[in-house]
């Protein structure tokens, strides 16, 4: 469940930026940001994280993977790069429904060649594949007693559990911080009924620490319905039989570096271009649930 408790300190701060003015939300909203209340608190995180007039907000993506290897020193791997299209719609109950669709792709360099990396760990070529199109979990937020956070799309039988946890609002510096975790576990039986056959053999445990970041002043300012962002994530996830790491136990560890752009023609051309062509309309029309 999403913990909004904003500390006396971030309130004054927030106070501090924005003067003691009544400030209303934005264009056409009759609703006052109050950074002390859960509702506005998930109305900074939709500004931060897409916007709140319904439209779609388009993320760029750097990935770099990690080797997280029992009884050895973690090593990097190699990179990725791609983008997201994310959309929030606010409900009448005030709760948010998000989702999102992303595209990620290997980046040459280093150990990688025409998409082919050399696992220097276990000396294996191994084919990097992209993933185009991929769409990520209809997740619904709410304020503390309504249920907490979801995916709206999916019941898992207990032990597995998928939590998505939206945290409190940080005020620092002139910047607002919001966490934003995805953390999940499921059973090997969860895991074949959901993918079937893509799915991993064993249990499955993912962790995703992220946090989304913006000028104070641009989420408070009125006149915004969509505040510019970076998000920045640390992630640990099991890794796959097609990775040739010939029985090592281990993890990937990933570093996620992010930044929302105004437009497509802000992404690099090569990018925009790949993610349009395996997906098209994923710019203006993305197959989102919402």
């Amino acid at each position: 469940m999403p913990e909004f408790h904003l500390s006396r300190r971030s309130v004054i701060a927030a106070a501090a930026s924005i003067g003691a003015a009544p400030v209303a939300f934005a264009a056409g909203m009759q609703n006052k940001l109050d950074l002390s209340t859960p509702r506005d608190q998930l109305r900074a995180y939709a500004k931060m994280r897409a916007t709140v007039n319904g439209g779609l907000a388009i993320w760029h993506h750097a990935i770099d993977m990690f080797a997280l290897i029992e009884g050895r020193v973690s090593e990097f791997l190699f990179k990725r790069e791609g983008i997201s299209v994310h959309k929030i719609r606010i409900e009448a109950d005030d709760s948010l429904t998000v989702h999102y669709v992303a595209s990620t792709y290997p980046v040459d360099g280093g150990n990688v060649k025409d998409g082919v990396w050399k696992n220097h760990i276990t000396g294996r070529d191994v084919k990097l594949h992209a993933l185009p199109g991929a769409k990520g979990p209809v997740v619904r937020v709410t304020a503390p007693g309504l249920n907490g956070a979801k995916n709206a799309e999916r019941d898992l039988a207990p032990p597995s559990a998928e939590r998505y946890v939206i945290g409190t609002p940080t005020v620092f510096g002139g910047r607002i911080s919001i966490s934003d975790d995805m953390l999940v576990y499921r059973t090997a039986e969860e895991q074949q009924r959901i993918f079937t056959r893509a799915a991993s053999m064993g249990d499955y445990t993912a962790t995703e620490l992220g946090a989304y970041e913006s000028e104070l002043a641009d989420v408070m300012n009125p006149k915004r319905a969509n505040a510019p962002a970076s998000r920045a994530m640390v992630g640990v996830v099991p890794w796959g039989p097609d990775m040739g790491m010939d029985g090592l136990t281990g993890k990937l560890m990933i570093r996620h570096r992010a930044r929302k752009v105004a437009r497509a023609d802000d992404l690099p051309q090569w990018l925009s271009e790949r993610a349009e062509g395996d997906s098209p309309g994923i710019f203006t029309t993305p197959k989102l649930a919402i």
